[in-house]
């Protein structure tokens, strides 16, 4: 079986999940398409110890005050031990954020003429979401740009995850344009073995997998829609599932909605997949935002399409809104960020559902099971790899 140096900064456990799940899944599949994964790591309280065969390195500079210097130092000791890591290497794969070990991995490349595969979960310079910190934007406007060009032009394979992204990355840098690859994020198959949909419900749930307060969502608009069709009589309960931010709880005692919204800690992945079958409506919800060339697709948009269940989507135009209006068989779609046109979607949600009509007949798209399963996912990886080998 060859060998591949997966670099995943984030790879679980860990504490982000979001990034490192795409990892995980790829590790667990690539054997079955004739690639070993030599999975390289940040070693943290939360992993230490565990799984032998995932070489886990510590950051050489473990700070995070003023500016994140964590990837930088455990990039840096990933140059260090570049003598032990390359021995029977096919191919050298880095998942990235952070973009750190992406400079580390050209390096590699250089002294061991290995051909490298870059995976951008996200955009690097040209991410739309401006960094808060003061020294990231010094950093990302002056340095980053040039180290990105420099990277790019020595990576034999960029994956990107998204439409807009390879549209944006094939416009922007030309000399990629036989270079750069799509595969998406997905769902695992084994993640809804022996999950069965729940009864109905006595009152319409609406479920939110995920943090719901995170990156300066605005909660009010959602919940002041829901309380306005609550006061006009509709049973309609929220469920926000992962969710432990303070001043989220805080909103909705100052609304008074404690009855009808509830809000609920992380809980284990198979537990939350439980939940998302027993909801009438699944709720993906992102940041207001202007015309941008990328938009991302939440992780969480995938497992709601695979269920089936209907969705309601309040996002800016882009291609999480895209994918949902191709593959969901019942959606409502919202980009206006106005109560009155999220009470309005909600409302024919419950106008269906209190007829009973809502979760009836078949609810699952074929196609979007086929192209999105992570398996499949993960034989395009291991064909990306064999074309270079």
């Amino acid at each position: 079986m060859k060998k591949v140096l997966f670099l995943a900064y984030d790879f679980p456990p860990c504490g982000h999940m979001g990034g490192a799940l795409r990892s995980e899944k790829f590790v667990r599949y690539l054997p079955e398409f004739g690639w070993e994964p030599i999975v390289i790591s940040l070693k943290t309280f939360q992993n230490e110890g565990i799984e032998p065969e995932i070489i886990r390195l510590p950051s050489a500079l473990p700070y995070s005050k003023p500016y994140n210097l964590k990837p930088y130092g455990w990039a840096w000791n990933l140059y260090r031990n570049k003598g032990k890591l390359l021995k029977d290497i096919r191919i050298i794969y880095v998942s990235c954020p952070p973009f750190p070990p992406a400079v580390t991995a050209s390096l590699l490349k250089k002294r061991s003429n290995i051909p490298l595969v870059i995976d951008f979960r996200d955009a690097w310079t040209l991410n739309p979401l401006p960094d808060k910190n003061f020294a990231g934007r010094l950093i990302k406007q002056r340095l980053f740009p040039a180290l990105e060009k420099r990277i790019l032009r020595e990576t034999d394979i960029l994956i990107v995850n998204t439409p807009s992204m390879l549209k944006s990355y094939s416009a922007h840098y030309p000399e990629l344009k036989n270079r750069v690859k799509l595969i998406p994020n997905g769902f695992d198959e084994a993640d809804f073995i022996g999950k069965k949909q729940a009864l109905h419900n006595q009152q319409m749930i609406l479920l939110h997998c995920g943090r719901f307060g995170a990156s300066g969502r605005d909660p009010s608009i959602l919940f002041h829609g829901l309380k306005n069709l609550t006061e006009q009589g509709c049973g309609i309960n929220l469920h926000l599932l992962g969710e432990d931010n303070p001043h989220i709880k805080e909103f909705v005692k100052g609304l008074s909605l404690q009855g009808i919204v509830r809000v609920t800690g992380p809980i284990p992945h198979d537990k939350a997949i439980n939940k998302m079958y027993d909801a009438d409506v699944l709720v993906v919800y992102q940041n207001e935002s202007q015309e941008t060339e990328i938009s991302a697709i939440a992780g969480k948009t995938y497992e709601y399409l695979r269920i089936g269940k209907p969705i309601l989507a309040i996002a800016p135009p882009g291609d999480n809104l895209d994918i949902i209006k191709q593959y969901a068989l019942r959606h409502e779609t919202v980009s206006s960020y106005s109560v009155e046109e999220i009470s309005k979607a909600i409302s024919n949600l419950y106008g269906e559902w209190n007829k009973g009509s809502l979760n009836s007949g078949p609810t699952i798209n074929e196609d979007f099971i086929n192209c999105y399963n992570r398996q499949f996912l993960s034989k395009k990886l291991a064909e990306t790899f064999n074309s270079l080998t």
